[in-house]
């Protein structure tokens, strides 16, 4: 969705506002930075968490977030196992 430049401190709220005038009531948003190796120079992945209050909400989101382009970038979207999420483990 985002490159790990592209990042600034408004970007979860505008991931929020945008997800919510779409889809319907978001209860938080999380952006994990990933790096991808040990090296200096490795690429740092963002991954964006969007926990949507309803169900149903998230199913109607994914479909129409899956495979759309955003600012360059094929967005992958993905349901995220809770157990991990509530321990904060983002990592999967």
């Amino acid at each position: 969705m985002i490159n790990f430049e592209e990042l600034d401190d408004d970007f979860e709220d505008e991931v929020k506002e945008e997800c919510e005038s779409k889809y319907g009531p978001v209860n938080e948003v999380l952006v994990y930075l990933e790096k991808q190796s040990e090296a200096e120079d490795a690429e740092t992945l963002v991954k964006v968490f969007v926990e949507f209050t309803h169900n149903e909400t998230a199913k109607i989101a994914r479909g129409k977030l899956h495979g759309r382009w955003f600012g360059g970038q094929q967005i992958q979207a993905h349901f995220y196992n809770m157990g991990f999420y509530e321990v904060d483990d983002l990592s999967h």
